[in-house]
């Protein structure tokens, strides 16, 4: 049996996130926000009718299409198809059947047909109430989706994702990482959860099911050695979240390939296009071994809201030849402005002198 892992605290945030988008209870929630919004269109279509509304909207050029008639024999089916997914995943939960919403087939059905026949007021709130929708049905999707090589899940939208969603966990559930239950990429668990890459801290975490190929592991999404730099510059605190240091990371690697090669570089040089141009090219797929992370039920602790990057390794002092165990800034005492960066995995150097080998330690002001 191999060694426990150890979660750190934005793995258990992840963690957290992941369950809790995963459970039936939040597809419950979106459903319950879908059922509002079938009540509210049949209230207004009702009163479209009343009022007879459609005698002004046929035109000799668009005919019937901007009328509550063509919204209601053409868009409200794609409305209650949905309605009837969502019912239908509901129930095959009882058999752990996981599977994507309905949301992206109903927003490409409505938005072919006008509500030109809606109030300007009527039209704002159903804006809202599919915004609604959409925000239960993205999280759901990007934490069940099979359907391409790797996790929709990554550091950026997960930190999105928890700056959204955190005000719901007042403490986190504890969990445990079982080191007996471990699958590779692209293979169906034998235990429905979340999962936790063995070998790389920084890949993002992902929940599968077992019963179905449908609900096998993916490559993982980590940090490509941009990304490790970003991290080791910035630090969880202000990574994706401080605009203006991002931006300023951007600038100090303007020469960067990896950023120079995205299609949207050129324009990317105001902090929030920064921070989406680091978010598009910091990453790279990862096949890896996975352990699952089981929850302990009816057991929770506090967390900091706040943290660094933490990783279990020794920051206090490498010997040169040695090679590098976390991205970062280092320095030795054995040279002035010795300061440098070291990419993960790269050998540190001996600068020569007479005390033995160099000692490079890790420089707390990243």
């Amino acid at each position: 049996m191999n060694s426990p892992i150890e979660l750190t605290q934005w793995q258990k945030k992840q963690a957290a996130l992941l369950y809790h988008f995963a459970s039936l209870d939040y597809l419950k929630r979106m459903q319950n926000a879908l059922n509002d919004t079938v009540f509210f269109v049949e209230r207004i279509l009702d009163l479209s009718q009343a009022q007879d509304r459609d005698q002004h909207l046929i035109s000799q050029r668009w005919g019937h299409r901007e009328t509550s008639e063509n919204w209601a024999n053409n868009a409200w089916p794609f409305l209650k198809d949905f309605q009837l997914t969502t019912a239908r995943q509901i129930a095959e939960r009882a058999i752990e059947k996981f599977n994507i919403t309905g949301m992206s087939q109903f927003q490409r059905g409505i938005d072919e047909y006008s509500m030109d026949w809606a109030s300007p007021d009527e039209q704002d709130a159903f804006r809202k109430k599919i915004e609604e929708i959409y925000f239960y049905s993205k999280n759901i999707d990007n934490t069940l989706d099979k359907y391409s090589s790797s996790s929709r899940w990554y550091d950026f939208n997960l930190t999105l994702a928890w700056q959204q969603t955190k005000s719901e966990f007042l403490r986190l559930p504890k969990f445990r990482v079982r080191s007996d239950i471990e699958v590779d990429s692209n293979k169906t668990p034998q235990r429905t959860g979340v999962y936790v890459a063995t070998d790389d801290q920084n890949a993002s975490l992902q929940f599968a099911w077992r019963g179905s190929t449908q609900g096998r592991l993916l490559l993982g999404r980590t940090f490509n050695s941009l990304g490790l730099d970003a991290i080791a510059s910035l630090g969880r605190t202000d990574l994706w979240l401080n605009e203006a240091k991002m931006l300023s990371f951007v600038q100090r690697k303007k020469g960067d390939p990896l950023l120079k090669e995205d299609a949207f570089y050129a324009e990317s040089d105001t902090p929030g296009l920064a921070t989406e141009l680091v978010a598009r090219t910091a990453f790279t797929k990862l096949e890896a071994k996975w352990q699952y992370v089981e929850m302990i039920n009816g057991e929770f602790e506090d967390y900091e809201d706040i943290e660094q990057a933490s990783v279990a390794i020794n920051r206090v002092r490498l010997e040169s030849g040695s090679l590098c165990e976390e991205a970062g800034y280092y320095f030795t005492p054995a040279k002035p402005d010795s300061r440098r960066y070291f990419a993960k995995g790269e050998r540190l150097p001996d600068i020569g002198g007479t005390y033995g080998a160099t000692i490079w330690q890790w420089d707390t002001d990243q």
